[in-house]
């Protein structure tokens, strides 16, 4: 039989050697002006292998232990929004998150629970329904509303409704979803369409519902199109705005935002996206947006910024690395944001950050939920209610409840330094 003792000491040696890349790429992003300028960065690279292998191997130690140490906020509450043990739930920032102040509703795929390992624990050949939960308490407590057969609810899409939403309305909704879009004048008890999207010289869109009401007539709406395939995992992905106007009846782009990052590129890396982008307006024509960034292995979130309205934007820099997972972003007031995002690298779970200067600068990630299960999990979206609880609403599995479900996280962001 193995050693008990030789087989936890190799699980350890392989776990501080899982940090190497994490760490490294942290060392170089904190250390690359200084390393430009032919200072520690050349040093390190002129040493002899031994001792460089030797001081990652420490930094690795410091990195494992401080992870071991980790504690999710304490004051954060985690509620159970849907979970059923025979049932997959997940991706709500596929299918949409809306909120009229304490009354918060939030959209998701449901499907057959199937354990498939490396997998996502969906039934692939089963049915899938697009379900909704509704919250009338800022997200303590929530009832699961109507259900629809997801493809059923993309089908035969008209070219524009022949009553155009009202978007200058309270109770509005609109929802996108690949190439349609539907809008609810009742806060999404009941919803109309499907109606066709305009193709933007795409070969396929992949939309997910994040827009933003300019006035009674027109919004802007944050799009994904993909010459690769319908799913941009498989494939590629660029994000563009469009302003959508006269109640749905116009959409005209407005621009890409960020590179095309296959542009270029010298490797036949695969796959390539920049998508899944999560959109709020920071002031008087000015907007912040993340986007979820692929290349190969390479995997991060990007920030860029428009101040003309969305037609054109920059690149402020990266919220983070290696999280594998769409970012939310959320308004605190005037220039204060918080991101939220799940973490599908040890642990697994569910994590912040907060920008004090509309996305120029982030703090520290703030440890939200450290108990996740696997790494089937996330895709958040994230509303503010009245009072200034962050209410994030996304999909997670734990020992206690394997089954993927949808879960809501009430989070008060620590008060700004002063």
């Amino acid at each position: 039989m193995p050693n008990p003792g030789a087989c936890a000491c190799l699980g350890r040696v392989l776990e501080v050697l899982s940090g190497v890349r994490d760490f490294t790429e942290k060392a170089r992003a904190r250390f690359k002006g200084f390393a430009a300028s032919g200072g520690m960065g050349r040093s390190f690279r002129r040493m002899p292998l031994l001792p460089r292998l030797f001081l990652r191997l420490i930094a690795c130690l410091v990195v494992a232990a401080g992870l071991r140490g980790a504690v999710a906020d304490p004051s954060a509450i985690h509620v159970v929004v849907s979970h059923s043990a025979d049932e997959f739930a997940g991706w709500p920032a596929n299918e949409g998150c809306w909120a009229w102040g304490d009354e918060i509703l939030v959209g998701y795929t449901v499907g057959r629970y199937v354990d498939r390992g490396e997998k996502h624990s969906l039934d692939p050949e089963g049915p899938q329904t697009l379900a909704f939960s509704r919250s009338t308490d800022g997200g303590r407590t929530w009832t699961r509303e109507h259900e629809t057969d997801a493809r059923a609810f993309r089908a035969a899409p008209a070219p524009a409704p022949s009553a155009p939403p009202d978007l200058g309305s309270p109770d509005v909704a609109l929802k996108f979803r690949y190439n349609v879009w539907h809008h609810s004048a009742d806060r999404g008890r009941t919803w109309s369409g499907p109606f066709r999207l305009p193709d933007f010289d795409a070969a396929h869109l992949i939309a997910r519902t994040n827009y933003i009401v300019a006035d009674r007539d027109s919004a802007l709406v944050f799009l994904t199109a993909s010459d690769r395939g319908a799913d941009a995992s498989t494939g590629g992905g660029r994000s563009f705005v469009a302003r959508m106007s006269d109640g749905g009846s116009r959409f005209e782009f407005l621009s890409w935002i960020g590179p095309d990052l296959a542009r270029g590129l010298a490797t036949d890396e695969r796959p390539i996206f920049s998508t899944m982008p999560s959109a709020i307006r920071t002031g008087e024509g000015r907007y912040l947006c993340a986007l979820r960034q692929r290349i190969g292995r390479r995997k991060w979130t990007d920030i860029f910024e428009s101040v003309d309205g969305g037609k054109t934007w920059s690149h402020l820099g990266e919220l983070e690395r290696g999280a594998t997972n769409p970012a939310a972003l959320v308004s605190l007031g005037g220039e204060r944001v918080a991101a939220v995002y799940g973490s599908r690298k040890k642990p697994f779970g569910l994590r912040a950050k907060i920008s004090e200067n509309a996305g120029r600068d982030w703090s520290d990630e703030i440890l939200l939920r450290t108990d996740g299960r696997t790494w089937d999990l996330g895709y958040p979206r994230a509303v503010r209610r009245p009072d200034g609880t962050v209410v994030v609403l996304y999909y997670y599995t734990t020992a206690g409840r394997p089954e993927q479900h949808i879960a809501a996280t009430l989070w008060r962001p620590p008060p700004a330094a002063r």
